[in-house]
């Protein structure tokens, strides 16, 4: 409880009259104050108590009340105490003071010693209270004047008043700001109480109001990732003349907790801005449509509010597929994998593709979620002696993730053990190129063969390989192994089946890389299936002379189109250290065709294939001709001639000694057009072959009309 004033003094009062001050009692606390009453050791001092509960904040005024009775000249001073049920001063006290006369004199009394006419908008003047002016004496009271220090007051009277004893003279006091501000006066009543000939009023009003000013109300964020936040700025303007208080925003349910406003709360002094700063971070990916009120001591403002989260995080799989790559997992068995996946959000879904090494379509298969992770199981049908290749994918609806990351164009991979790979004959007494397309755990050529065919004699069976311009023989070279992509001669004195031992599939996520010897090299594809020699030459530009891989075939030199497991083959390269590379794709079409051309034509190239045959042998694959950019001299398009392997058999060749070490004898000779024409050296050896021998010349392509086909012996 707290009381002001806490002092009264009533000045002279006549006896018989009666005069009363105001006190005002507020409840400062946070419990209902109960007022019993009054007391004072003299009875001439009395409370007039209004109301006797004042709930917290609020307040009553209590009329102190003077009626001395006693017919003599007093002074009186005595204490009065308020009665309550406040903790700490249950007694209040309020010192009083008076004097009675018996002489009639008047005795002034205003209603208000204070008139506040609080804050009041400018439209809304003049705002009015009311003040008495009572004469508690026995004797008429003369106001001789009434002066306000300050022109926004006025009252209702004016020049001189008289106020009968006991009587009230009523007036108005009148407000009128006409501009924002905060205003104060005094007005003072003139008149001839002996005690109080000048009395007070203290006035006071003001017209200052804040005004908030938005510039922006409705933020339309758009997608946003439901992992992320984006923010708007806005300004906050006071336009008006009183201090904008910004106290709080009340966000509507469906966007409280995916919308901050920063700074909280902040006072905005008049014709001042402040930037405020609204983030939108979408928890969900789902559309967001809400308000935001600003709280302020201006009229509330409303700001709108739309957005919709965007999923942006894809699923996290936690998954190594290094630790499946050799684990030792034998054909026709079921591989399991399972993989912890987490999400932002959540995972719609699990698949695990899978195919055999080598081909290029997937089949798949839905993940389960257990308890340790999405488990799914590769079919053991696809675990063969390709090896298998795999990839998983997760999906949240909106985003996916995909472990290796580079699938499905390069997959995981599982290496398949081979407990044995499956026997292949030779027939007796006929040369044959052999590979092995899988990676052995004994790879040594000698004691893999000397275990299946016998010690090794040229006169039972004989190996041999073309190293750096010559056939070396296993004889001369124990070290010889079948390591993927290595190709031998090899024949056989009688028909031989021969069975190797375990291995391990190559690969089959990379290119297999093979490097080699300047000139021919003998090689073999290193995976388990048939690759197209086109995507072999295609993945190693510029390595191979001619374009061109021979297969042994039918005891001729034949272009080879498609490379076969087990099989080898000759190629040629300008340079040594070459590196030949194997694409891990299967052959489209195992069984193709022999070309007639050995590339492409275009419009103004044309060439002549060349055969050569009798009833004893034949060399049915040789070409002239005239190409785009081709040289006179030796480049990468002229194609070479393997070695032969029966020197008494019929052989058609290009054989240029101008070449010098890249001279030779070559299967292709390509020449630019020349308006001359154009000529080609040709040897044909017939070996040991007395019978006839046919030449057959093919035309390719268009031959200029002004050209004819002219054959010297």
């Amino acid at each position: 409880m707290s009381v002001t004033p806490d002092s009264l003094d009533f000045g002279t009062v006549s006896v018989g009259s009666a005069a009363s001050l105001s006190i005002r009692v507020e409840n400062s606390g946070n419990e209902d104050l109960l007022l019993s009453g009054a007391t004072s050791t003299d009875p001439a001092f009395t409370a007039s108590i209004p109301n006797f509960t004042v709930v917290p904040e609020d307040y009553v005024d209590v009329n102190i009340n003077f009626g001395p009775t006693e017919a003599v000249d007093r002074t009186y001073i005595d204490t009065l105490y308020l009665i309550s049920n406040d903790t700490y001063f249950p007694s209040f006290p309020i010192y009083v003071k008076a004097v009675a006369s018996v002489v009639p004199v008047p005795d002034i009394q205003v209603s208000m010693g204070v008139l506040d006419f609080g804050n009041i908008e400018l439209d809304d003047a003049p705002v009015s209270l009311s003040l008495n002016i009572h004469n508690a004496g026995t004797e008429t009271l003369n106001i001789t004047s009434i002066s306000i220090d300050e022109s926004v007051f006025s009252i209702s009277v004016s020049g001189a008043q008289v106020v009968n004893a006991a009587t009230s003279l009523p007036m108005t006091v009148n407000f009128t700001p006409t501009q924002a501000g905060r205003y104060t006066g005094t007005m003072i009543i003139y008149n001839d109480d002996p005690d109080s000939p000048e009395v007070s009023v203290s006035l006071t009003g003001s017209s200052v109001f804040p005004q908030m000013e938005i510039g922006i109300h409705q933020f339309t964020f758009g997608e946003v990732g439901v992992t992320s936040s984006d923010f708007r700025e806005f300004t906050i303007e006071n336009m008006g003349s009183d201090t904008l208080k910004i106290e709080g925003f009340e966000k509507s349910d469906d966007i409280d907790s995916v919308v901050t406003i920063t700074p909280g709360t902040y006072n905005i002094s008049p014709e001042r801005s402040k930037s405020f700063v609204l983030g939108f971070a979408p928890a969900e990916p789902i559309e967001y449509d809400g308000m935001v009120i600003i709280l302020s001591n201006d009229e509330n403002d409303t700001l709108y509010v739309t957005g919709s989260g965007l999923d942006d995080e894809a699923p996290e799989i936690t998954f190594d597929p290094g630790d499946l790559e050799d684990v030792g997992t034998t054909e026709n068995s079921s591989i399991s994998i399972t993989a912890p996946i987490t999400d932002n959000n959540q995972v719609s879904w699990v698949r695990l593709y899978y195919r055999q090494g080598g081909k290029t379509q997937y089949d798949s298969t839905e993940m389960i979620l257990e308890p340790g992770g999405y488990q799914g199981d590769i079919p053991s049908a696809y675990v063969q002696n390709r090896g298998v290749e795999y990839y998983l994918k997760a999906f949240d609806g909106a985003n996916e993730q995909v472990i290796p990351e580079t699938a499905p164009d390069v997959p995981a991979i599982i290496r398949v053990r081979l407990p044995s790979l499956p026997p292949f004959t030779f027939v007796a007494e006929e040369y044959g190129m052999i590979s092995v397309p899988s990676d052995l755990d004994q790879k040594n050529v000698q004691s893999i063969l000397g275990e299946e065919l016998g010690a090794y004699d040229v006169n039972s069976w004989r190996l041999f390989r073309w190293i750096n311009g010559n056939y070396v023989e296993l004889s001369d070279n124990g070290n010889f192994t079948f390591d993927p992509g290595n190709a031998y001669w090899l024949i056989t004195g009688e028909r031989q089946v021969i069975t190797l031992d375990s291995s391990t599939s190559v690969k089959t996520n990379e290119d297999y890389l093979i490097s080699l010897d300047q000139g021919w090299n003998q090689v073999g594809t290193p995976y388990y299936f048939a690759v197209a020699w086109n995507d072999v030459y295609t993945a190693s530009p510029g390595v191979v002379q001619g374009s061109i891989a021979y297969e042994w075939v039918d005891n001729e030199w034949q272009p080879a189109s498609v490379m076969q497991p087990f099989g080898g083959y000759f190629i040629s390269t300008p340079s040594g250290g070459n590196i030949l590379r194997f694409p891990p794709v299967e052959a489209a079409v195992v069984t193709a065709k022999k070309p007639n051309e050995p590339f492409a034509l275009l419009e103004d190239e044309w060439m002549i294939k060349i055969s050569a045959q009798n009833t004893e042998s034949r060399d049915l694959f040789n070409y002239i001709g005239v190409l785009d950019g081709a040289k006179n001299g030796l480049d990468l398009r002229d194609q070479p001639k393997p070695p032969a392997m029966y020197p008494d058999r019929i052989q058609l060749y290009s054989h240029i000694e101008e070449w010098g070490d890249d001279g030779g004898n070559f299967s292709g000779d390509f020449q630019s057009y020349s308006n001359d024409g154009n000529y080609w050296d040709l040897t044909l050896n017939t070996g040991d072959s007395e019978s006839q021998i046919f030449l057959t010349l093919a035309e390719l392509g268009e031959i200029p009309e002004d050209f004819n086909i002219r054959v010297l012996n």
